[in-house]
């Protein structure tokens, strides 16, 4: 990237909101940040809902609760009429793994997502929105992902709702990658976080269906980035809002 693209940037007022897979990512971009002192990126946490920016930062919080995707559509959605949306450039938030299980109703869930999302880009055509596809999961390596793999398996045979089955996750990324490709920004995350070092896709079939899953060498437990999959995300996401800098209003 050309300096001129990481000064745009450093002037962008963007408000992102997410959970623990955010922080992670934030994690990665913070060491990338420190070692290029030439990327003048203000990276700030806000408790402040809706709170207007008035200097140009990458904000960040907390948007609803975990295992309840409802509450992040409309938490993002108050975020922004509260003063976000009249004061940022670019604004966008992500779901997190525990917020899909084969209980799910993936459809609902997308199509108040993209009403919500639809509603706001025409209320702030000022704003940029993006997109982001949910992050993937896989089982931990070493024992405690042989560990959850058995666990699993029993409540398979038993029946019983496995609320960590996360393959309901590629069914929403597929919607909202078929919905707004061409049509928004997207930081496919998933695609990032599924692609080995080698550039090939983790891929794991279900049922005859083909899911992608986290590559096991980007975490500890299976779900969070370790240091590695934190700098890689990181770098992504950074190239991510160096083009938003470029596109954006």
């Amino acid at each position: 990237m050309p300096q001129s693209t990481w000064d745009k940037l450093a002037q962008k007022k963007i408000f992102f909101g997410h959970h623990s897979v955010g922080n992670n990512i934030l994690q990665g971009l913070t060491l990338i940040l420190e070692e290029h002192q030439n990327i003048k990126l203000n990276i700030l946490l806000t408790k402040n809902v809706g709170k207007i920016i008035t200097k140009p930062a990458l904000v960040h919080g907390g948007v609803g609760k975990n295992f309840y995707p409802y509450t992040k559509i409309d938490g993002f959605r108050e975020q922004i009429e509260a003063g976000y949306g009249d004061s940022t450039d670019i604004a966008f938030f992500k779901f997190c793994f525990v917020d899909f299980n084969p209980e799910t109703d993936i459809k609902d869930v997308f199509d108040k997502y993209s009403a919500t999302m639809n509603y706001l880009i025409k209320k702030y055509p000022n704003t940029t929105f993006a997109v982001v596809t949910t992050p993937l999961t896989c089982y931990a390596p070493g024992l405690s992902g042989l560990e959850k793999r058995v666990k699993d398996i029993i409540k398979k045979i038993i029946g019983k709702v496995n609320q960590y089955d996360h393959s309901s996750a590629n069914r929403f990324n597929e919607l909202l990658l078929a919905t707004y490709e061409n049509e928004l920004p997207i930081f496919d995350l998933a695609k990032h976080e599924s692609t080995n070092p080698d550039g090939s896709r983790r891929v794991v079939k279900k049922g005859g269906i083909v899911n992608f899953e986290l590559v096991p060498t980007y975490t500890t437990d299976g779900g969070h980035l370790n240091e590695k999959g934190q700098r890689i995300l990181g770098e992504k996401f950074l190239l991510f809002l160096a083009e938003l800098a470029e596109q954006s209003k």
